[in-house]
């Protein structure tokens, strides 16, 4: 983590609404705090390089450039960015390749918030 302490997170979603309510999220639990907001995979490469975060919780489906496609060039190019990606698609097979393509998590958006809390900071739980 930080030296802050805070974790700094960047939202990607092409979804507006999808956007605020994780914002929402960010200001419920105080130990995070959003650096940056993308709509597609490219924005979010634009983002990482600019505000270094230490998560982004992304959409895997968006356009220009979809979340495992970003996931796997975060991965190349920022190797300490966790990367949890969320998606509708609860089928094993899609769980399977977002971990492949090198995110720390998958997550179904009908994730409860405080379930969605508890998974980020076991991501980092080892930099405490």
């Amino acid at each position: 983590m930080k030296t802050d302490q805070y974790l700094r997170v960047v939202i990607a979603d092409d979804q507006p609404l999808i956007r605020s309510g994780l914002e929402a999220f960010l200001m419920i639990f105080g130990e995070m705090r959003l650096v940056g907001e993308a709509q597609d995979g490219k924005e979010v490469l634009e983002l990482c390089d600019l505000v270094e975060p230490d998560v982004v919780l992304m959409d895997v489906d968006m356009p220009r450039m979809g979340g495992m496609e970003a996931t796997r060039q975060i991965g190349k190019r920022w190797p300490k960015i966790k990367v949890v990606l969320l998606g509708d698609s609860k089928e094993p097979g899609v769980v399977q390749a977002s971990l492949d393509a090198g995110a720390a998590l998958y997550l179904t958006k009908d994730i409860a918030a405080n379930d969605l809390d508890q998974a980020i900071h076991k991501i980092f739980e080892h930099l405490r």
